[in-house]
């Protein structure tokens, strides 16, 4: 039988690693930029998810989720407000079991 499924639960994240990349050109001169930004940062988020799937009976999923920050996770104050992760997924699967 197919099933429909709603997700919604607390999450935890730890930062492993933050590195900013960029590249600046101006009056022909370019110049790269890559510096390790992970002291600017907390090393622990928290935030909730929530989710929608629907698997089929021959197994095949289809299933989104969005993971919305809930703490700041910046060091440093940056323009007035603070920096909140948030992640849209979307998958399509094969569940075996």
């Amino acid at each position: 039988m197919a099933k429909v499924l709603i997700f919604k639960w607390g999450r935890v994240g730890f930062l492993l690693s933050a590195r900013r990349e960029a590249i600046d050109s101006f009056g022909g001169v370019t110049e790269t930029f890559d510096e390790d930004i992970k002291s600017f940062l907390s090393d622990v988020d928290f935030g909730l998810s929530f989710g929608l799937a629907y698997q089929w009976e021959i197994g095949v999923f289809i299933d989104t989720r969005y993971n919305l920050g809930v703490t700041d996770i910046s060091k440093v104050e940056f323009n007035n407000s603070g920096i909140k992760n948030g992640t849209f997924q979307f998958s399509l699967g094969y569940m075996f079991l």
